[in-house]
């Protein structure tokens, strides 16, 4: 686990460097005092957790490479972007559908069990 987290610090780090030149100047665009705002994430003792996934996306970071060491596509690629998003489309019917089924499961022991009469 230690590994994926360091190579997630690596491409932080070099997203970060590739957008705002330092990581002092990244720290500071996100409202950080010195480099150390991202310390623990560069050097994989912290997870990147979902404030500071989104803190990077709004600055800038392309946060999917960052994760997962893949590149967003590029707007103007269609037939990537188009592949994109059905995938995501699909991903959120899927769990829609196991959302839907977890709902049905809770209402079927909620009326067995008595507890809404």
């Amino acid at each position: 686990m230690k590994k994926g987290k360091t190579e997630v610090g690596k491409r932080l780090e070099e997203e970060l460097r590739k957008k705002f030149g330092t990581i002092s100047a990244a720290a500071k665009a996100a409202g950080g005092a010195d480099a150390s705002y991202f310390g623990s994430y560069l050097t994989g003792r912290s997870g990147l957790g979902k404030l500071v996934i989104t803190k990077l996306e709004k600055m800038g970071i392309d946060v999917n490479y960052v994760l997962n060491g893949r590149e967003e596509p590029k707007a103007n690629d269609q037939s990537a972007l188009r592949d994109l998003l059905q995938k995501k489309v699909t991903d959120l019917e899927y769990r829609l559908s196991q959302a839907a089924s977890e709902l049905k499961e809770m209402s079927d022991l909620i009326q067995n069990s008595g507890i809404g009469k």
